[in-house]
């Protein structure tokens, strides 16, 4: 790199520049990266860690689906209704799996609210059936128990799933 004064190199070498201590020794050491068994480019070096992080898009998604399955599988639908004796609660709800593959051991969150938003229990849930890909399915008056009688709000997320083999 050419600077026709220093006060270029000095913005270079400045606070943002040592933030990246790998960039600053690749510089120093004539552009030889750790990376690269033949002494090649930093520009190489980053081109072949590209290339070995690159998936192809089928794996990519499935990647993403086991990942995130939160993103894929939607709760909606919700209603529920408190049993006060029995400390129950009976939730019905749908959920939709928009993902291309079959999800096993789906485990859902209840968040029980107080009417100020604040969270009071968290109970999980672990569905019985596979949730089939693509497909709907309607859940009637799912029982949680441990529910306290201060729960004015109900939220059901997916905590976890795990695709079907």
């Amino acid at each position: 790199m050419f600077f026709s004064n220093t006060v270029g190199m000095k913005a270079l070498m400045g606070r943002s520049f040592l933030r990246f201590p790998l960039a600053v020794s690749i510089l120093l050491s004539g552009g030889n990266s750790p990376f690269s068994e033949a002494g090649g480019s930093p520009g190489e070096a980053v081109s072949q860690s590209w290339q070995l992080r690159r998936l192809d898009p089928q794996t990519q998604l499935l990647e993403y689906y086991r990942q995130y399955p939160d993103r894929y599988i939607r709760v909606s639908k919700e209603s529920w209704k408190y049993e006060e004796r029995s400390r129950t609660a009976l939730h019905s709800f749908t959920l939709r799996n928009t993902a291309s593959v079959r999800y096993c051991d789906v485990e859902l969150s209840f968040n029980y609210l107080t009417p100020g938003g604040k969270v009071l229990h968290i109970e999980q849930v672990k569905l019985p059936n596979p949730l089939e890909a693509l497909r709907s399915v309607d859940i009637f008056q799912l029982k949680v128990k441990k529910v306290p009688g201060g729960a004015e709000t109900a939220v059901v997320r997916v905590a976890k799933a795990l695709i079907c083999r």
